[in-house]
């Protein structure tokens, strides 16, 4: 009899539990489907129809874009309506989605402030709001300890450059919108940061020597701002570096030499790939080891003060039919020396100097295929520095290509490079022999 009555209170206590269990479940969701609602009442155009799901007919966790917890209670975790074209303002209920990690609006249209109340989401880890109409100041984000990712790109948000920044931050991208004031010496305190970018913004001032502590640092993007000063030297300790740019500033002074001539020692910037140093006021001579040998990886154009010598010492104008010959590269093969494809000491130069000229083809911009001249069928064997043109059989067409503008205009030492004057000849002798075909 007590064995029986035992049973039967466990099961009561089990029941009990089960439906406690389902009724926080139900309420939980309950309060997130009408936050998510309210978000969906605040659209006033959905052109791609994205949140046409939700509806009372349909579980709030089967909505677009919409991810839930596995276990019970099933609460929203992220929400994520990237390049929908939504137009709106963004509902300060988001705010009561307490479980929300990852909230990505990135490329709509959405107007208005960012909602103060998102500082309710303390277990975010996510805010990408880039890409829209956004305006106002950017709010506090002090509460948003785990937050790992902020990007604002690309809206009209105003206001001094932001204080008391989460201390987990691994990604802050600001740029395209009017931040003012300078860069404060706190965000070096953020050692998790790895990708900085704050460019075509207002900011001034120089780098703060305290971003030598930013060891995790691995892209730091400052361009078309109003930096002022020397280069900033506290970067030369930041070994992390992938991708740096001051292009379009007031810097001033020499190129610090260690960007060139890196001491196996430190081994300092060992992993730059990318420099853009244009349009500053920097002066002296371009060093000639490191990234430097990589001209494709190195911008430094509109530094009047600046010289490139070659090996005797003398003034070089070969960056210059290396650039031009570059630029050729990218007209002609549709794309850029930073693409990802170039990497590990593949450049466009190597990479279009591989395929020529069976292959040359298959990398040409396909657009310029319309452009492309009847010819004969017979297959001519080329070096990549004469003049003759490409026969391809398959296509019963040629491509007049003349090697000495564009592989023979960016050979890695300037001694084996073409002049400018006898590009800008050959160039004309094209032009001049496809106006008489057509």
């Amino acid at each position: 009899m007590k064995i029986a009555a035992t049973g039967q209170f466990l099961l009561v206590l089990m029941a009990c539990s089960v439906i406690q269990i389902v009724c926080q479940s139900l309420h939980g969701n309950e309060t997130d489907r009408l936050s998510l609602l309210d978000f969906k009442n605040a659209i006033i155009l959905d052109p791609q129809q994205a949140l046409v799901s939700w509806n009372d007919s349909t579980q709030v966790c089967s909505w677009e874009g919409v991810f839930c917890r596995v276990k019970a209670p099933n609460h929203v975790v992220a929400l994520n309506l990237t390049n929908r074209d939504l137009v709106g303002t963004i509902s300060p209920s988001l705010g009561n989605l307490t479980f929300l990690k990852h909230l990505i609006l990135t490329g709509n249209a959405f107007t208005g402030q960012i909602p103060a109340s998102l500082a309710h989401l303390h277990r975010l880890q996510t805010l990408s709001l880039a890409a829209n109409t956004l305006q106002g100041r950017i709010p506090n984000l002090a509460n948003y300890s785990d937050l790992m990712v902020l990007d604002l790109f690309r809206n009209n948000l105003a206001g001094k450059f932001p204080a008391d920044l989460p201390h987990r931050l691994e990604k802050l991208r600001l740029s395209f919108n009017n931040i003012t004031g300078t860069i404060p010496a706190s965000l070096a305190n953020i050692t998790t940061l790895k990708y900085f970018a704050c460019v075509n913004t207002s900011i001034e001032g120089n780098i703060p020597d305290e971003f030598s502590k930013l060891s995790a640092l691995e892209i730091l993007y400052l361009d078309i701002n109003k930096l002022t000063g020397s280069f900033p030297e506290a970067v030369l300790n930041i070994s992390a570096l992938t991708g740096l740019s001051f292009a379009i500033n007031d810097l001033h002074g020499e190129v610090p030499p260690d960007l060139g001539p890196i001491p196996d020692s430190l081994s300092n910037l060992k992993y730059l790939g990318q420099l853009d140093l244009s349009f500053n006021h920097l002066n002296g001579e371009v060093p000639t080891k490191g990234i430097f040998k990589n001209a494709t990886a190195v911008q430094i154009d509109g530094n009047q003060g600046l010289c490139e010598c070659s090996d005797g010492g003398q003034v070089s104008t070969a960056s210059d039919v290396y650039s031009f010959g570059v630029v050729l590269l990218e007209i002609f093969i549709r794309r850029r020396p930073t693409d990802d494809m170039f990497m590990d000491g593949l450049s466009i130069a190597k990479y279009t100097a591989i395929n020529f000229p069976d292959k040359i083809l298959e990398i040409v911009d396909p657009k310029l295929h319309q452009e492309l001249i009847p010819c004969s069928t017979e297959k001519e064997e080329l070096d990549p520095c004469q003049e003759t043109p490409i026969a391809v059989e398959e296509k019963g067409l040629h491509v007049t290509l003349y090697g000495k503008h564009w592989i023979c205009c960016t050979k890695p030492t300037p001694g084996e490079r073409i002049s400018m004057q006898e590009v800008a000849a050959k160039l004309h002798r094209i032009k001049d022999a496809y106006l008489r075909e057509y």
